[in-house]
């Protein structure tokens, strides 16, 4: 406490206090750590990409409000085993939740993953650490029982759709829902697009099914637009990409098409799936 110097109104001096605040400035001196050294999960065999598998979680004793010294960010460094694809898994980087990317989760042969995270402060680039997380495959009823096809009559088989499209909400890991979408097809000798048909995606990030194309899906280029501006709008962000079109070109008539699109509001990748 220190004193300041005024005056009376008979003349005379008087002290009045001063008070002096002094903030104490956090340093990033300590290093995350999981709340535990392994996590464990399961998820179904066959589970769709955005399927929630597990949380995890790390703490941090330093500050995460007035500085990113406590802001962790996760993320996975390998999968083990790499099969049949090296990422079968996402983590989202702000909340820990494990999630499906794609598809081929099979039981008989991988039963088990392992991965091995990570959680570093600063937004990622400060003090890291690292835990485990292992994932059980369990089991699902897709194998049918043995039958002797001269006599057992065949079903009818159902029509397939031609064209499946999958959008997976990167920042969430979550399926991307209510997300509008354009199938288009070039007409001959460069005419102008075609729009066949408009569809939203349902709750798995799926196209709705009343809208889906039935058959083989007929030689020519198409193109699928995607209204991304507005989805992002309705969830708060800002979309860098107002839409995004998909032009791909099948050569021969197709029984079907998949197109899987991974989506944030900076970003997107799409690949011809299966």
């Amino acid at each position: 406490m220190l004193n300041s110097h005024a005056v009376s109104a008979n003349g005379q001096p008087v002290e009045e206090p001063m008070e002096i605040l002094i903030k104490v400035n956090d340093q990033n001196d300590n290093r995350p750590q999981f709340t535990q050294t392994v996590f464990r999960g399961e998820v179904p065999e066959g589970a769709k990409p955005g399927t929630a598998v597990m949380q995890v979680t790390a703490t941090d004793a330093d500050d995460d409000i007035d500085t990113n010294n406590g802001v962790i960010t996760y993320s996975i460094l390998s999968q083990e085993p790499p099969l049949p694809s090296r990422q079968m898994f996402t983590i989202n980087n702000s909340t820990g939740l494990i999630s499906v990317i794609t598809t081929g989760l099979d039981r008989e042969k991988y039963p088990r993953y392992t991965l091995v995270l990570q959680a570093a402060d600063m937004l990622g680039y400060g003090f890291a650490t690292t835990a485990s997380a292992v994932i059980s495959v369990t089991d699902a009823n897709n194998n049918p029982p043995n039958v002797d096809p001269v006599t057992t009559a065949a079903p009818t088989e159902p029509p397939h759709a031609s064209l499946t499209v999958h959008a997976l909400n990167m920042l969430t890991g979550l399926p991307a829902t209510d997300l509008t979408m354009h199938f288009s097809r070039l007409g001959r000798s460069n005419e102008p697009w075609q729009e066949i048909m408009k569809s939203t995606t349902n709750e798995d990030g799926r196209m709705g099914g009343g809208s889906v194309p039935q058959g083989l899906l007929a030689a020519g280029t198409y193109k699928l637009r995607f209204d991304t501006g507005e989805y992002w709008q309705r969830l708060g962000h800002t979309s860098f990409y107002p839409y995004i079109e998909v032009v791909f070109v099948v050569t021969e008539a197709e029984r079907k098409v998949h197109i899987p699109l991974l989506l944030s509001p900076y970003s997107y990748t799409t690949y011809r799936g299966s």
